[in-house]
Order: C-alpha cells, then structure tokens, then sequence
C-alpha cells in the first residue's frame, strides 16, 4: 500500500519551520531544500511521509554530525 497524503505548501513550510517562498525557491532553482513534489491543477502538493523522513534524515545531534553528513553527500556524488 502507497504511503501518500498530500500536504500543501503552508503545511509543508510550518512542518519544516521555513517561509513558503523558501520552498518556491528551492523548487524553482533545485537546491536547498531537496522534497519531491507534485503539481496538479496549479497547485503543488508534498508527501507528508517524505517530509518526515526528510526532517528524520537532516536531525542531528550536535554540528559535528552535520559537518559529516555532507561530506559524505558531497562524496557519493562525485
């Protein structure tokens, strides 16, 4: 069964503590904030579940963490 529940980008900006028009940017250049998201209709949807997992994914313990995480990002694509 798919996990879909689509949230708009008000949900979307206040789950991830950011101004919508960081999400509008983000989408429009591709960079910053990395979410898949769908268009019907004019209006964009997130998947609720993907955005939790992006939250879990980019939750640390300590700067240190992060440092690392990016590092090893910035490894796997090359």
């Amino acid at each position: 069964m798919s996990r879909i529940k689509l949230i708009d980008t008000f949900e979307t900006a206040k789950l991830l503590n950011v101004c919508v028009g960081k999400l509008a940017n983000d989408r429009s250049s591709g960079s910053g904030i990395d979410l898949k998201f769908t268009k019907v209709g004019g209006k964009i949807g997130y998947n609720k579940y993907e955005v939790e997992e992006y939250i879990r994914a980019n939750t640390f313990n300590h700067t240190g963490e992060v440092k690392l995480a990016r590092a090893q990002c910035r490894t796997l694509h090359k």
